[in-house]
């Protein structure tokens, strides 16, 4: 989600919105709401995008991909077609130093400026 809000930062809301839908059967959207605060304290970072919960579970069968894995980012052109997805942790631009993991990571710019 850090890495979310530097691309929500990165760019202008005419160009690019971010929708995260939680797709976990053991959330609620009452335990979305109350995340959010929290995680924004302990982070010291403001969520300005939109966030929902798919609540039966028609988003999950539409987009999971092989493995199911969460978190699956897709990035979408305005007619909605896919042009990139992932599972796993991805990057907006720089490796931040939290990034531990030893293979090379995504980097969500590299597909954003392409379809921009």
């Amino acid at each position: 989600m850090i890495e979310l809000e530097k691309v929500y930062d990165a760019y202008s809301p005419e160009d690019l919105v971010i929708l995260s839908i939680n797709v976990d059967p053991r959330d609620t959207l009452s335990i979305i709401q109350d995340f959010i605060p929290e995680y924004e304290q302990q982070y010291q970072v403001e969520i300005n995008w939109i966030m929902g919960k798919d609540e039966d579970g028609s988003i999950w069968e539409k987009y999971q991909l092989e493995d199911g894995g969460i978190p699956t980012l897709y990035i979408f052109d305005q007619e909605g077609k896919i042009h990139f997805s992932h599972e796993g942790l991805v990057i907006y631009k720089d490796i931040p130093s939290w990034w531990t993991i030893s293979d090379e990571p995504v980097r969500l710019s590299k597909y954003i400026d392409e379809l921009l």
